[in-house]
Order: structure tokens, then sequence, then C-alpha cells
């Protein structure tokens, strides 16, 4: 190989190089800026959303069936816990409702639906980086109540007790708020009593054709 020949192969191979690197930076921003667009977009109404919406609404119902056994009050119905909170005041039932617990329970679920429900109209309710943290969240309070309850003892109320209510309670008050700001009022995920009232006062209750009746049927048979 001439001297010539190796000369401009050495004076090449740094534009070459700079060349590659200059290009893998821009995939690399062009595949961040992607992702950063994907998350930033607003999730529409449509079929995966409402199925999210029914799978945490069977969710919810099988929480607050497991939790009630144990601590006298639901995680996230809180008509029923206000109704207990009223009969235990009142003192006209046979059967004790712990106040604390209730109070816990009552207070989180707030605490949990203002907090969320506040930041999530600030973020954006129906950007899909928002049900992404907020989804994550409120995943990490179930798991994290879920560990509380199966490594200490079982005890009806006490701090392993209010740590377990006030996790899911919370839990419960970001999800509602988060289905409320999706705007698909229909599924709750948590109250059925609406639902009821609205599915059969429904003007068009018969018409073949009507999706807020067919979302309250499916979410109340979840």
């Amino acid at each position: 190989m001439s001297e010539k020949r190796k000369s401009d192969l050495a004076l090449a191979m740094p534009s070459t190089t700079i060349s590659t690197i200059q290009n893998s930076d821009e995939v690399a921003i062009s595949r961040i800026s992607k992702v950063k667009s994907y998350l930033n977009e607003n999730i529409g109404d449509d079929i995966y959303v409402e199925i999210e919406l029914l799978f945490l609404a069977f969710g919810i119902g099988i929480q607050d069936a497991t939790t009630f056994p144990d601590y006298s009050c639901f995680a996230s119905n809180q008509t029923g816990n206000t109704v207990f909170l009223a009969i235990e005041t009142a003192k006209i039932g046979a059967e004790n409702f712990p106040f604390s617990n209730i109070g816990f329970s009552l207070a989180f679920f707030i605490l949990g639906s203002l907090t969320m429900g506040q930041l999530g109209h600030y973020i954006g309710p129906t950007r899909r980086l928002w049900i992404l943290l907020t989804n994550l969240l409120q995943t990490t309070l179930v798991i994290a109540a879920t560990a509380i309850q199966y490594t200490t003892p079982l005890l009806p109320t006490g701090p392993a007790a209010w740590t377990v209510i006030s996790s899911l309670a919370f839990s419960s008050g970001a999800q509602v708020a988060m289905a409320r700001g999706l705007g698909i009022t229909e599924i709750t995920t948590a109250m059925a009593t609406a639902a009821y009232v609205d599915l059969v006062a429904d003007p068009k209750l018969l018409v073949r054709e009507n999706r807020g009746r067919n979302r309250r049927v499916a979410f109340l048979g979840g």
C-alpha cells in the first residue's frame, strides 16, 4: 500500500468515527424524543381504557371483600363507612365498628382523592405519563399493604391495621380520582350506588346502541 493511501486512510478514520458517533447520538435523541412524545400524549376514550377501569373495579371489590372481615371497615366504600360511623355514633347496632379504623380509611381516602386529583389536574388527567405514575403508586401501596398484612400478626385494630387500611384507602382514593379524570363517569371503579341509579334512570335504557348503559352494566357486573 502506498504512503499516500495510508495517509488517506488515517485521515479518513477519525471522520468516519465522528460520523458514527454523531449518528448514534441522533438515533438516541430521536428515541428519547419519541418516548417523551408518547408519554405526553393524551389517552383517548377507547375500549382499552374501559377494560383497565373494569379490572380496577373488580380488584376494588375483592379488596373490600377481604378487608371488611379483618378490620370491620371498607378501604374504598366510604358510603358504607359513613353508615357504620353513624351507627356506631348513635349506638343503635349490636355490632361494634371501630372508630379508629373507619377514621383512618375515610381520612386517607379523602387525602388520596385530594392530592392525586389535584396533581392530576396540574399534570394533565388524561396524559399517559400521569396515568402510568398514578397506577404505579396505587400498585405500590397495595403491595405494601399486602406485605404488612402477611408479615405481622393479624389484629382487628392497631398500628399495623391502620397502616394497611390507610395504604389501601389512599390507593382507592387516587384510583377513583384517576377514573373521574379520564371522563368515563359510568365506571367509577368504587361505589356502585350512583351507577345503579344512573342505569335505571337512563332515558335510553332500552336503546340498542347505548355505550353509557353498557359501561354501567359491565361495571356493576364486575
